[in-house]
């Protein structure tokens, strides 16, 4: 991953920084020093990290830059339930020192939020924001045309209830939990297909993931489709029945609140940011992470259900755009960012 730098325009630079999800300790060691490099060339006044990986990674490689201040948008703390004790506590920790680099805490997520208001005691009350994911609610709205274009281009017939996933296909999703959840729905012989709406980066997933994945795609055959990278989710939403989230670990997922303002019945684990969400939309069922037998008995509730109307689901779509919608997110974002700005010059 080298130093690709790629002028986009006169006031946009796009700049490719080595981070590594996988590789080992010395690998990390050397992605740290070589992103130092990187920004103590370019002489950043502040960075806005989002995902924990970077925001991990950036903080230590300024570690010794007092002049470059770090503001993090947290989508999610890395350490979650069900993670090893052992290296939960080192996550936890990790968080605690690199809190003494970090300016400005936004929090997506509420449990994240009031866990670091115990764990970071010493910080000012105005340095930690509780700012909630949002989006642009009338692009998700379910479209009855949408339905019946999106399915028939999948050819999914009409009596048949289409489950799917919107994500990164990576086993912290809890792809292996629905495709084996929907093997078992298929040797019932229920009137179910499957689809995964996203894309497989294979350097970013260990083989053993990769080996049961096209395992379990092949058993499914022509009951499982995968779309690859779309930028057309919301057409793909209005023709799912029901979305699946069996995530291990999330923040405040986006996927989730497009598929719950598109009216679908959703099927989520029951972890940080999920309950949240799950919370706003009754229509929502929680399940156990990483448990294949939880997220079937869920699935065949939703195989039970009575075939629900368009109208209907208009309906609930349009009570869960008022509660996501982007306006007051971006406005609050955007306030803490400019007064901190402000403060600083």
């Amino acid at each position: 991953m080298g130093e690709d730098f790629n002028n986009i325009s006169p006031r946009f630079k796009n700049i490719k920084l080595p981070i590594i999800r996988r590789g080992g300790f010395l690998n990390f060691l050397n992605s740290i020093y070589r992103t130092s490099k990187i920004l103590k060339k370019n002489n950043f006044d502040i960075i806005n990290v989002h995902t924990p990986s970077a925001a991990f990674l950036i903080r230590w490689a300024t570690i010794a830059n007092f002049k470059t201040k770090i503001i993090y948008t947290v989508h999610g703390f890395y350490f979650h339930e069900g993670m090893n004790y052992f290296k939960k506590i080192i996550h936890i920790f990790s968080e605690f020192l690199l809190s003494f680099k970090t300016s400005i805490f936004m929090f997506v997520s509420k449990e994240d939020y009031y866990f670091a208001r115990k764990l970071l005691f010493f910080k000012n009350s105005s340095k930690l924001n509780l700012v909630q994911n949002k989006i642009q609610s009338d692009t998700f709205l379910f479209s009855s045309s949408k339905r019946e274009t999106y399915r028939y281009r999948l050819n999914i017939d009409k009596n048949e209830i289409l489950f799917g996933i919107v994500c990164r296909i990576n086993e912290e999703k809890g792809v292996i939990e629905f495709l084996k959840a929907a093997l078992e729905l298929i040797k019932e012989n229920r009137k179910s297909k499957f689809i995964i709406i996203g894309d497989l980066i294979e350097e970013e997933n260990s083989d053993q993931f990769i080996d049961s994945f096209f395992e379990l795609k092949k058993l499914l055959g022509n009951n499982l489709q995968t779309t690859g990278f779309v930028d057309d989710v919301d057409g793909y939403l209005s023709a799912l029945d029901v979305f699946c989230l069996p995530s291990y670990r999330e923040g405040h997922p986006v996927s989730f609140i497009e598929a719950s303002v598109s009216g679908c019945k959703c099927i989520v684990s029951d972890i940080r940011g999920c309950r949240e969400i799950a919370f706003e939309d009754k229509n929502s069922i929680l399940v156990k992470p990483k448990n294949t037998s939880s997220l079937v008995i869920a699935m065949r509730r939703c195989l039970d259900l009575d075939y629900v109307e368009c109208s209907k689901r208009m309906k609930h779509s349009l009570e869960m755009s008022k509660k996501f919608n982007i306006e007051e997110g971006i406005s609050k974002h955007t306030s803490i960012i400019n007064n901190f700005i402000i403060t600083k010059s």
